[in-house]
């Protein structure tokens, strides 16, 4: 046995012994308070998301060619990040992207779930144009 791994694994059994260190416990139960707190809160801070997305605006009387018309104004801009963030929520988040090239030197991640798809893909056209000569 290597040197050491002895003491690490009887430190290891008496820390099991002795269960979670104080720290443990308190960040537990500050997360705890914490979610109570934001689920207490959710139809607000949803609603509060919703008005970032959107925008805030006023309706502001402008004088165009003699005639007044309401236009919109805003006092904060839509913000698009809040918008992505609504979507994925309630809509769920969009496949990874997949660029596929001929170049040897481009890097493809494939682990990613849209590339193992692609190749799935690209193995049943294959085999169709197959059967078909």
């Amino acid at each position: 046995m290597p040197k050491g791994v002895k003491g690490f694994q009887k430190k290891n059994k008496e820390a099991k012994k002795r269960g979670p260190n104080k720290k443990t416990i308190e960040e537990k139960m500050a997360l705890s308070i914490l979610r109570k707190r934001v689920l207490n809160k959710w139809r607000p801070l949803i609603d509060k998301k919703i008005e970032l997305a959107e925008g805030v605006f006023v309706m502001k009387p402008v004088k165009v060619g003699g005639v007044i018309v309401d236009v919109k104004v805003y006092k904060e801009k839509p913000d698009g990040q809040a918008l992505e963030y609504l979507f994925s929520m309630v809509v769920g988040r969009p496949m990874d992207k997949l660029e596929v090239s001929d170049n040897s030197k481009s890097k493809v991640d494939k682990t990613s779930k849209a590339y193992k798809e692609y190749i799935k893909w690209r193995t049943q056209q294959e085999k169709k144009l197959l059967k078909k000569k």
